[in-house]
């Protein structure tokens, strides 16, 4: 091989650099500490080590994003390896050079006698550290995930030519990078067979909670290595378990200690698994040794839901999804995980039609400041209404998040804000009804205040560097907001948009990131006061200029900072006060929903007014709709709402109202007297008039061959309504009238046809029987 000097060496590579101890070297061995002498390092030098790391598809990248955008990609990688290096290689990296060479290959220069013999571990654990590293920032920006190739070499230093050596190293390196690591030889593997054979993994409960009750739906298993062994991360675990081949093995390790610790579930509750997709291809994954476990611990397939994550490519989609049919006919269910992310597609989606959708973090957090997200939020949850699920928003951390999860209809949630994963699952009960109520409909003559809607946010001294409110702002997204307070009372604001343009303008880094936050803040924000009413607010926001249109109102109280209000936070609470509560009207049917229906409810139960509450919902209707299509739903339940009005002003009284609560359920709230005779007027109408929403094949039938929940084809009867009553005579509350209505409603579905059933027992508030008013 022929010698190369170190000047060659220098020509191959587009920057050197440390960071670690602060030398840069760029084309001449210069660092701000002077030059830097590699050859004088080398000779001094015994042996030395290199890892490479060369990122693939970077071609790609540079032709669908162009050079700019590889610029940033390049400084995140040379970031996430740096931070990779220390935190995995430690001492043997503080006398070692981390290196660009050329695009897209990076590599790690030391000549501490330590690393060699830790060579392979090092470069295995630390290319999975920097693909973590790397995965949120290039799913956010590009969808996709990035891949790694490594290599690794150690060689005695020449004295005569030190720099042939480093150059000899490089070349095994790279030659290496184009075969696969040879796991088998890790020390890890040794480690990892331990605990796959002890199966000492441990796990962890983090509830997800349903909104409707306050209560939890279930527990998610999560799982970690043992504490302070290598694998104690579960990324390095997981990804470890899928480089040596042991992925299946791993999860059954998993899942059956997530059941066999996992204390009793309460009746509906269930336990969510997380699995690999390819997991319910392999034939040692079968249903009857899963389902045998949780007999052993008094659980059904119906308390078990399997989380499938989309971050692995289905390379025969059909036989997945008959796979899946496979089990749900078992009796288990389906979650898709990290929707949101670029790894679920909406197609597949549909195509699976999971019982769940899990919302990630990323599309979940400050969803109350961003309209975009919220407005993928809220088509996400009318997708799901379609297709049969149910939404759990995962990553909630704070108060504001929540509530606006709970104003889209969002069913469940996860996150710190309710609780870490522990062990044992933590039992909790959280009263979400002041979070979700709107005020009663008598109080629109009365304005909001803005003390409903302020959020919390970041106050910082005047003295406060530029740059470190830059910091501060990057964790915030593009619309988040820093207080500028002295003695708190706020003397500036200013908005991460407006900070940027700033920076970015020419020089603007160098001429603002030193100097204090003052010489960029808006000195002359909104501020009022938490008594405020919002109509007033908003006519004050929209009057500023066009420039500050969309900075954050900041709320004080007495002076003292509360926190801001986004203007997009105000609008919405507007149009839900103004929508909702003037109109209160659901866009289908034009009918009230659920405010106007609450707050009627809460009325008659301040005046202790006796009253009934029919529940009206569908049957069969999933199926109608999955065969003839969402378009003639529609039209049937348009048709029920016509129905239910002409019963109401037929055989009602003026002070009766029906509303429509979501989907295909209604509820009237009528007199004790005029229930029943409106319920079979109902059922009367309504089966005469649903046959014309049918073909004639079906309507001589009497019933639709069509595909079920479990995705294998049967037939079913046609569409029909079932209502149940109940009575409410004297004093209780709205979580007794949802209880029991969902009672009534369970019992008057599991009747054939159109019918109505009497709850029959003492009504809600009173201790006496009341009277049958009208015959069946």
């Amino acid at each position: 091989m022929a010698m190369h000097t170190i000047h060659e060496l220098q020509e191959s590579c587009v920057q050197f650099d440390s960071r670690m101890y602060g030398a840069v070297i760029d084309h001449g061995l210069q660092s701000q500490h002077g030059p830097l002498n590699l050859r004088k390092r080398l000779a001094a030098s015994d042996q030395v080590s290199l890892i490479l790391l060369q990122v693939t598809d970077y071609s790609l990248l540079r032709h669908l994003y162009g050079d700019t955008f590889l610029n940033d990609v390049h400084e995140r990688i040379f970031q996430a390896v740096t931070d990779a290096a220390w935190k995995l290689m430690g001492r043997e990296i503080a006398q070692g050079l981390v290196c660009h060479l050329c695009p897209g290959e990076y590599a790690i220069i030391s000549d501490s006698p330590d690393l060699s013999s830790t060579l392979l571990d090092r470069t295995f654990a630390l290319r999975i550290e920097v693909q973590n590293l790397l995965r949120p920032w290039m799913l956010k920006n590009t969808g996709l995930q990035i891949g790694i190739r490594v290599g690794y070499g150690s060689s005695n230093v020449s004295r005569a030519f030190p720099e042939s050596t480093l150059v000899k190293t490089l070349e095994s390196a790279r030659r290496m990078c184009s075969s696969r690591l040879d796991t088998a030889k890790l020390t890890l593997a040794k480690e990892f067979r331990s605990i796959l054979q002890h199966r000492s993994v441990r796990v962890v409960y983090q509830p997800i909670l349903d909104f409707s009750t306050g209560k939890p739906l279930g527990w998610e298993a999560l799982s970690r290595g043992p504490a302070t062994s290598s694998f104690e991360s579960p990324l390095l675990l997981f990804d470890f378990a899928e480089e040596y081949g042991a992925l299946f093995e791993l999860e059954k390790v998993c899942r059956h200690k997530a059941i066999s610790e996992c204390s009793p579930l309460a009746k509906g509750q269930k336990l969510f698994l997380n699995i690999h997709p390819q997991t319910l291809l392999d034939p040692s994954f079968t249903p009857g040794e899963t389902q045998r476990i949780l007999r052993q611990h008094g659980l059904e397939p119906d308390n078990v839901v399997f989380e499938i994550t989309e971050r692995h490519s289905i390379k025969d989609f059909s036989i997945f999804q008959k796979t899946l049919h496979h089990y749900r006919r078992q009796g288990f269910h389906i979650a898709v995980d990290d929707v949101g992310t670029g790894y679920s597609g909406l197609w597949s989606i549909a195509q699976i039609r999971p019982d769940f959708l899990k919302i990630d973090m990323s599309l979940v957090q400050g969803v109350d400041r961003d309209p975009v997200k919220r407005s993928l939020l809220e088509t996400l949850v009318t997708f799901a209404e379609k297709i049969g699920s149910r939404i759990i928003a995962e990553g909630i951390e704070t108060e504001t998040d929540l509530s606006s999860l709970l104003s889209m209809g969002v069913h469940f949630g996860q996150g710190f804000f309710f609780s870490r994963p522990e062990y044992p699952k933590p039992e909790i009960a959280i009263d979400l009804g002041d979070k979700k109520r709107v005020p009663s409909y008598e109080s629109t003559e009365h304005m909001f205040s803005m003390r409903n809607l302020v959020q919390e946010t970041t106050v910082v001294q005047p003295c406060t560097p530029v740059s470190e409110v830059k910091s501060i702002m990057a964790r915030q997204g593009p619309m988040g907001s820093v207080i500028v307070a002295h003695d708190d009372v706020p003397v500036g604001l200013i908005m991460s948009y407006h900070l940027d343009r700033q920076l970015a303008s020419r020089y603007g880094v160098a001429l603002y990131s030193k100097r204090n936050v003052t010489s960029l803040m808006d000195e002359d924000p909104l501020v009022v006061e938490a008594t405020e009413p919002m109509e007033q607010v908003a006519r004050l926001a929209t009057e500023r200029d066009r420039f500050k249109a969309y900075d954050d109102i900041i709320v004080v109280q007495g002076g003292s900072i509360l926190g801001v209000v986004s203007v997009q936070r105000l609008i919405d609470s507007m149009a839900t006060f103004q929508v909702e509560m003037a109109k209160g009207a659901n866009p289908l049917t034009g009918l009230p929903g659920n405010v106007l229906l609450e707050s009627e409810l809460e009325k008659r139960l301040a005046k202790n007014q006796p009253f009934s509450i029919i529940y009206a919902d569908l049957d069969n209707f999933k199926v109608y709709n999955d065969l003839y299509g969402f378009q003639n739903g529609d039209q049937i339940i348009q048709l029920l709402a016509k129905i239910m009005l002409h019963a109401l002003r037929r055989h009602g009284t003026g002070t009766d109202l029906v509303c429509h609560v979501g989907g295909d359920d209604f509820i009237i709230l009528s007199s004790l007297q005029n229930a029943e005779r409106i319920s079979l007027s109902i059922i009367r109408c309504f089966k005469k008039l649903v046959q014309r929403y049918f073909s004639p094949e079906d309507r001589q039938r009497g019933w639709i061959e069509a595909e079920g929940r479990d995705g294998e084809k049967g037939c079913f009867p046609l569409v029909s309504v079932s209502l149940g009553i109940l009575y409410c005579a004297g004093k209780t509350n709205l979580k007794a009238i949802s209880e029991r209505a969902a009672e009534v409603k369970t019992y008057s579905k599991s009747q054939s046809g159109s019918s109505y059933v009497v709850d029959r027992r003492t009504p809600l508030g009173s201790d006496k029987e009341i009277p049958m008013f009208c015959e069946d």
